[in-house]
């Protein structure tokens, strides 16, 4: 698989790594199919005391769980039996859930259009200069869309 990893400084690679595992009974792989590039990964892209040398950066992905362990996780649903329902699971570590039941109606209307806030999409090929452009706040810039099929 490919990651955008870390190299230093200023300098961000995609690299091929090691396809993920199962590593505890409650773990789920995830296929990416879109990430974005956050402001909170320009403190590792930055470098400083928080920076880890190499590290693979992203967290603002979309995607579909297409492996689980035997377990069930913090939650009480069977997952294998969510993924043979074809459910979606939607999930945050934003502050976004104290807004969801303003937000979701507008949305499913068409009021609303989340995906204008991505000002660039690019190819995962490209992630170094994606770096450089978020981190630079470069012809408008709000938020850079990586996609990993491009």
């Amino acid at each position: 698989m490919r990651a955008v990893v870390r190299q230093g400084e200023r300098s961000v690679s995609v690299e091929h790594v090691p396809d993920p595992t199962l590593s505890q009974p409650d773990s789920a792989i995830v296929t990416v199919e879109r990430t974005a590039i956050c402001g909170s990964d320009l403190h590792l892209y930055h470098g400083g005391p928080l920076a880890i040398p190499v590290v693979r950066l992203g967290h603002e992905f979309i995607g579909t769980v297409t492996r689980v362990g035997g377990g069930r996780g913090p939650c009480c649903y069977p997952m294998p039996v969510a993924l043979m329902r074809r459910l979606t699971f939607r999930v945050t570590i934003a502050s976004v859930p104290s807004t969801w039941d303003r937000l979701m109606p507008l949305v499913t209307a068409g009021r609303l259009y989340p995906e204008e806030v991505f000002t660039h999409r690019m190819p995962l090929t490209a992630a170094p200069e994606a770096y450089r452009i978020f981190d630079s706040h470069a012809a408008g810039v709000l938020k850079v869309l990586l996609d990993p099929t491009a």
